[in-house]
C-alpha cells in the first residue's frame, strides 16, 4: 500500500505539468528556495552564502549537504527538482518502515500495525512534501530508536557506534531534534531504575562503548566546531534570530491553536488539526493504560508523548 501510494505521489507533479507545462515539478515551497539558493552560490564559489557576501549557517546541515551533492551533479534546474521530489517521497517510505518495526517491536500486529504505519506515511509525506530537511530528519529519528533499543537489548561497542552516528546524523538534519534525546538519556535511566537495572546500565560505559559513542557523535562535534569557527555560533542565525522574540508568550502558545485553528489553508488546516488531536489521544491512551495497571515503560511512547509540547513550546530553530 505504501509502496503504491508513494508511487503515485512520486510520479503526480511531472504527470500534472505534462499537462500544464506552466506548472512546476515539484510540490516545493517557502525555504526550501532558500536551501536551492545557497546551494547554488556555493556551487558557484561562494561558500555557505545566502547574499554573496557573508557565510551563513542558517540552515539544517545534513540536508544541505544532501542538496548540495544533488546539485553538483545535476545543477538546480529542473532535473534537480525532480530528484529531490523522489527523494523526499522514498524517505517517507523508509520512514514508514521504521514505525512499522518499532510498533511491531511494541507488540502491534495486524490491522492497527498497518493502519498506524500507513498513517505514519502520510504524516512524513504532509511535513516533508514541502522539500524542506524533515523529510530527512524523521526517517533518521525513527531509525535512531530502532537503534537505541537494539542497543539496549545487546549494548556492544558496534551498536553503540550505529545509534549514536544516527542519532547524531538524525540532528544534523533537524537541530532541534537533540530536544528528542535530551528527552531520551533521562528515560533510559529512569527506566533502568524502576526495573532495577541500574547495574547493568552502568555497566554499559565501559571504555569500548564510551569511545564508541564519542566515535559516532563526531560529525555533530564536527558541525559545531566548524560552524563556530566560520560564523561565531553552533546556533543557526535563524534561530538566534528567532530567540529575540519575547518568552514566553511567543513559543508556548504555539500547541493549542493547532487543536483549534490549524493553518490558514483550509485542507492542510485539517490535516495538521487531525494530527494534533491524535497526538492527545495517544496521549491520553498511554495514560489510562498506566492507571489500568499495565504501565508502559517503552522509551518510545514516553519520548514521543512529551517531544511535541516541547519541540512547539521551544520553537526557535
Amino acid at each position: 500500500m505504501i509502496a503504491f501510494v508513494g508511487a503515485i505521489y512520486g510520479i503526480a507533479p511531472f504527470v500534472l505539468q505534462a499537462r500544464d507545462a506552466d506548472l512546476p515539478p515539484s510540490l516545493f515551497f517557502d525555504d526550501f528556495f532558500y536551501y536551492v539558493v545557497i546551494v547554488r552560490n556555493t556551487l558557484d564559489g561562494y561558500i555557505s552564502s545566502f547574499d554573496r557576501l557573508s557565510v551563513t549557517n542558517g540552515y539544517h546541515p545534513l540536508w544541505f549537504l544532501v542538496l548540495l551533492a544533488i546539485g553538483a551533479i545535476l545543477g538546480t534546474g529542473f532535473w534537480f527538482l525532480v530528484v529531490v521530489h523522489l527523494l523526499v517521497t522514498l524517505l517517507c517510505c523508509v520512514a514508514s518502515a521504521a514505525a512499522h518495526r518499532l510498533l511491531r517491536e511494541e507488540g502491534f500486529g495486524g490491522l492497527p500495525l498497518e493502519t498506524a504505519t500507513v498513517f505514519v506515511f502520510i504524516a512524513a509525506l504532509y511535513v516533508a512534501s514541502g522539500g524542506m530537511e524533515v523529510a530527512l530528519a524523521v526517517p533518521l529519528i525513527l531509525w535512531s530508536l530502532v537503534a537505541l533499543r537494539a542497543w539496549m537489548a545487546t549494548p556492544t561497542p558496534a551498536r553503540s557506534f550505529g545509534m549514536a552516528l544516527i542519532a547524531s546524523a538524525a540532528i544534523l538534519s533537524r537541530l532541534d531534534a537533540a530536544l528528542l534525546y535530551l528527552l531520551l538519556g533521562p528515560l533510559v535511566i529512569v527506566r533502568a531504575w524502576m526495573s532495577g537495572e541500574v547495574a547493568a546500565l552502568l555497566a554499559t560505559a565501559r571504555r569500548p562503548n564510551v569511545l564508541a559513542v564519542a566515535a559516532g557523535a563526531m560529525p555533530l562535534a564536527a558541525w559545531a566546531i566548524a560552524s563556530i569557527a566560520f560564523t561565531g555560533s553552533a546556533m543557526p542565525v535563524s534561530a538566534i534570530a528567532k530567540q529575540l522574540a519575547p518568552f514566553p508568550a511567543a513559543r508556548w502558545d504555539h500547541f493549542a491553536p493547532i487543536l483549534t485553528d490549524g493553518v490558514p489553508v483550509s485542507l492542510f488546516g485539517y490535516v495538521v488539526r487531525i494530527l494534533g488531536w491524535a497526538w492527545v489521544i495517544a496521549t491520553i491512551g498511554l495514560i489510562l493504560r498506566h492507571r489500568r495497571g499495565r504501565p508502559s515503560t517503552s522509551l518510545v511512547e514516553v519520548a514521543a508523548m512529551c517531544f511535541a509540547p516541547l519541540h512547539l513550546g521551544s520553537f526557535g530553530l
